[in-house]
């Protein structure tokens, strides 16, 4: 099997993850949702000893080892979107919150 072979799945995941990125930057949550399902199960692919040791053997490790690197950035990334947008979000319901409470006591 050839080097590109084998980086191949690697290569895809982290296709897949920038693809999740845009639409964390394009705050379509519905759709990330939907296709991080397909994307949590391929990521178990790192966690595959016989897939990891293939890699070793033919001299991969360092050109697998980047790319699982620039694979947990980009998660990373996607991560401080999300944890960026529920703050945006809690921030709003609090604001919407105390105008309603402002509405009521001025109705009084």
């Amino acid at each position: 099997m050839n080097a590109e072979h084998l980086l191949l799945p690697l290569t895809n995941l982290l296709l897949q993850a920038e693809s999740l990125l845009l639409l964390a930057q394009q705050e379509d949550w519905l759709a990330l949702e939907e296709k991080m399902a397909d994307y949590q199960k391929k990521v178990s692919l790192l966690e595959d000893r016989a897939y990891i040791l293939s890699l070793k053997d033919a001299g991969l490790a360092l050109q697998a080892q980047g790319l699982v690197l620039q694979i947990q950035g980009v998660n990373q990334k996607v991560d401080e979107y999300a944890q960026d947008s529920h703050q945006k979000i809690a921030s709003e319901l609090r604001h919407i919150i105390q105008s309603n409470k402002a509405l009521d006591a001025y109705g009084r």
